[in-house]
Formats: C-alpha cells, structure tokens, sequence
C-alpha cells in the first residue's frame, strides 16, 4: 500500500479502518461517523465538525488510485471468504429445484458439463491386425436364386 506510507502517521490507522469498512460495503457517511475519532479526536472540536472534517478526509482519499485499489483488495479478501456461505445457498438452492443452480453446483465438482462448452473427444479406430470376415458373394452362392420380378396388372 504506497499510498499509505505518504499519509501523515496519525491518519494511517484511520484510513486502514475506511479501506477495511469500504471493503465490507460500508457507505461515506458511516465510516467517517467511526473514524472521526481516530482522525480527529484529539481536536477539541464539537463531534458533528470531526464527522464532516472525516467525510472530507474520505472523499479526498477517494480520489486516490492507491485508495481504490486498497478498497477493491480488501473487498476481494471479504468476498473470498464469503466463498463457502456463497456455495452453501448455490446448494441450498439446487435442492429446492433451480436448475441453473443445480447446473453451477454440479459444475464446480466437476458432475455436469454444459453441452456448450465439453469439446467432442476424438475417436481413433484402429483396425491393424484385425482379420477380416471371409465374405462369400452372393453371385457364386448355390442358395440364391435369381428370379424375375413381372409386374402383374
């Protein structure tokens, strides 16, 4: 985290916990409500002014690249592991009888291929060394007989 090593050291814990916050899903205006304190706190200001100088900060840091990379990580650490409620409900979901839940369930252990995307497995007949039949032809058979057929009107 680049960015982080430029802020001013009494503002780091507190745009470690925004990053953290934003990953969760939090909005502006809650966040700035918990690190106000953190930022702020040993200003004598009255709370709402911390609050605002804290939403301030946040939009300010929002600006940043390393900011929104900071938050996107963090949001991909919470969404991983949300992995398992994640394919617990996928499950719970097929067994109620969702089929594109069932299909999504099957193909993440490997059960179902969607007829889309299996490729067709090549089939290579290899007939060397196998002997053929003796055919006897039927024009040199003594069984068959030739008739004419007569169209009877």
């Amino acid at each position: 985290m680049v960015g982080l090593d430029y802020l001013e050291p009494e503002h780091r814990d507190g745009a470690m916990h925004a990053i953290r916050l934003y990953g969760l899903g939090y909005q502006r205006r809650e966040i700035a409500k918990v690190i106000a304190d953190e930022l702020y706190g040993r200003k004598e200001w009255p709370r709402e002014k911390r609050i605002s100088r804290a939403g301030q900060r946040l939009r300010s840091w929002e600006t940043k690249q390393w900011f929104r990379d900071a938050v996107y990580e963090a949001a991909v650490v919470e969404l991983d592991m949300s992995t398992p409620q994640i394919l617990r409900g996928v499950a719970a979901k097929a067994k109620r009888g969702r089929v594109d839940a069932a299909k999504l369930a099957l193909s993440l252990v490997g059960r179902y291929n969607d007829k889309e995307t299996a490729q067709p497995a090549a089939v290579t007949i290899n007939l060397v060394g196998v002997p053929r039949p003796a055919v006897q032809s039927l024009k040199d058979s003594d069984e068959v007989e030739l008739a004419e057929i007569v169209d009877e009107d």
